[in-house]
Parts: structure tokens; sequence; C-alpha cells
């Protein structure tokens, strides 16, 4: 979606994607395991999530993504738009469709509306796939 020729944006050049980012200060700061993010822009990360549970696991990444950024956006596929500060520091969650259309706010440039249809299918896709998997559990 970030490399759709129709945005603009350069991977490896205007942002990192998934990728280790700062070995160094991983290790000077105790993160265990080292982070990596989905997207590294130079002023905030992209973290993307099906969804943002309260779980020690993604409250630890949370944390640790903190430590590298200003700002943390948390793009998910059902949590809506909230904004909350966390160490000082932004924490925005928001949905991709939200995402896809502030896009402009936050990167600068506009990503087409279409991705819009093919999140939806992808939603609808993952979420057939669970409730089969966790029907061939009750059976």
């Amino acid at each position: 979606m970030l490399v759709d020729a129709r945005v603009g944006l350069v991977k490896n050049q205007d942002f990192i994607y998934e990728r280790y980012i700062d070995r160094d200060a991983c290790e000077r700061l105790g993160h265990t395991p080292h982070c990596k993010v989905d997207f590294g822009f130079p002023d905030f990360i992209i973290d993307t999530k099906t969804s943002v549970t309260a779980g020690r696991r993604i409250a630890n990444q949370t944390l640790r993504y903190l430590d590298h950024t200003n700002h943390l956006i948390r793009v998910t596929l059902r949590q809506r738009h909230r904004t909350e500060i966390v160490k000082s520091k932004q924490l925005t969650t928001m949905t991709v469709y939200e995402f896809i259309e502030q896009s402009d706010q936050y990167i600068g440039r506009s990503i087409p509306g279409d991705w819009i249809d093919q999140f939806k299918v992808y939603e609808r896709e993952s979420t057939a796939r669970i409730q089969e998997a966790l029907g061939d559990l009750e059976d």
C-alpha cells in the first residue's frame, strides 16, 4: 500500500519496512527481543496488528517502541481512533481504514481509497479462516 506508485513513497528511502531499528539502543535499554518495526519513518513508527489486546506481549512491545520514537501509530483492523500519552509520548491507535483516509496527515501522501476495499476483503477472509479454525476445534 505505501509503495503503491500513486502514493510515491520509496522503501528504504522514505521509510524502513520490517527491519530492526537501532540495535545498540535496544541493548542499552535492555530490550528483549530487539525492536523490529513494521514501518519506521523519521518521525514515527507504524505498528500493524489485527487487533490490540491488553496482553503483556503487546504492552511490552508498545513500551519498547516508544523508547525509539515520540509517536507510535498502531494500525489495526478493528480498534477505532484513539490518541493517548504514554511515557510522555504520543500513542495513536486507529483502523487501517482510518489510516488510509487520514494518510495525508500522517505520511504527507494520500493513499488511494481502493485500498480500503482490499483490506475489507482481507478482513472478511481472515475472519472466515478464524471461525473455520474455531469450528474445527469444537468438533
